[in-house]
């Protein structure tokens, strides 16, 4: 069994840490080690990643004794590449870049300071000497909420949204449909994207991540085909497939429910949101900065791609609004996520 699961909830309110006595536990030693970080749109007080990424820096600063520097994307305009440049230039090492938004720039910039080295959160890309890829075992957090999607079916049918058709949203689906599986071998998981460019590029655009109102009315769709739980793998456009759930509940279908993915979805949603949605993996960006801050530190690898999963805490899963305990689903997603951290489990990673 892992340890319970107000980590995430303590990293977020930024609770200080005591040691088992109840005293607080001594700040370290500076040690010289000054970290920058370029924040994602929205800054700190996200709730999301941003806050996640911080929290993990704040763990290093009382506990290895770094000090860092965050810097937030102005409201008006794309300026990352001045972000990261900037803080290259400021003699911050190393950078630390949350979000996929940073893969294009990063790909710029880290060539031009090769003596700085960077990581970037959530994205394979790109690669080099000097850059540290953070990514997530997104197949396996998305199993577990496949198990929490067949046992709150009422039909023969769960939905799947996704923002993109790519080689990483096709983890999030591979995951999700094998956990359905598990549980309800007889279940279709319906798969929808945002947007409609796969048939034809095998990708999509960035859009599909960044439409809420797309995503609403491809959730409505799923709803009308008969599923009543429906997986949002789909970023910012994940707001509506939430609000197609409250639509449907205010017409009178109370059996209807929303997964959220990447953070705990239930802390950025509408009141009314946060009655349909049951669960949402989450990816523990913290936990994530922490381990590469502290590796960094150590000595350990400038590059490369680091890959968090279950095992060493690198994802979870959100019990905000209690529903997996009113509904006796917490202990066996326990249990099913001990089967995976024990091999006994191995989600799939393709469809």
């Amino acid at each position: 069994m892992k340890p319970a699961r107000w980590l995430l909830l303590a990293t977020l309110l930024g609770i200080v840490a005591t040691s088992a006595c109840g005293s607080p536990i001594p700040t370290a030693a500076d040690n010289g080690v000054d970290v920058g970080i370029a924040l994602a749109a929205d800054g700190r007080g996200d709730k999301g990643f941003n806050d996640l990424a911080t929290g993990g820096l704040d763990r290093a600063r009382q506990r290895l004794g770094v000090d860092f520097s965050p810097s937030a994307l102005p409201q008006r305009g794309d300026r990352r590449g001045e972000r990261l440049n900037g803080l290259a230039e400021d003699d911050l090492n190393p950078v630390i870049a949350v979000g996929d938004d940073y893969a294009a720039d990063l790909a710029d910039v880290a060539p031009r300071h090769s003596a700085t080295t960077f990581a970037i959160v959530d994205s394979a890309e790109p690669r080099g000497g000097n850059v540290v890829n953070l990514v997530f075992a997104e197949e396996q957090g998305s199993y577990l909420m496949g198990v929490a999607a067949a046992y709150k079916s009422v039909s023969d049918r769960v939905g799947f949204v996704g923002g993109s058709n790519d080689a990483r949203t096709r983890r999030y689906q591979a995951g999700f449909a094998a956990g359905v599986m598990s549980v309800s071998p007889g279940t279709k998981v319906d798969v929808r994207f945002v947007t409609g460019t796969a048939a034809t590029t095998g990708e999509s655009s960035p859009l599909g991540r960044n439409s809420p109102t797309a995503a609403r009315e491809v959730t409505e769709q799923l709803l009308r085909d008969g599923a009543n739980v429906v997986y949002s793998a789909a970023g910012s456009s994940g707001s509506g497939v939430f609000d197609a759930l409250v639509s449907a509940r205010a017409r009178g279908d109370r059996d209807v429910w929303a997964i959220g993915s990447d953070t705990d979805q239930h802390l950025v949603a509408t009141v009314a949101q946060q009655q349909v949605i049951l669960t949402s993996m989450v990816k523990r960006v913290d936990n994530a900065v922490y381990g590469f801050v502290a590796d960094y530190v150590d000595g350990g690898g400038s590059s490369g791609v680091r890959r968090f999963t279950l095992v060493d805490d690198g994802m979870s899963f959100a019990t905000s609004g209690g529903y997996l305990t009113k509904f006796q689903l917490l202990d066996e997603l326990q249990r099913v996520e001990t089967d995976i951290t024990e091999g006994r489990i191995t989600p799939p990673s393709t469809v």
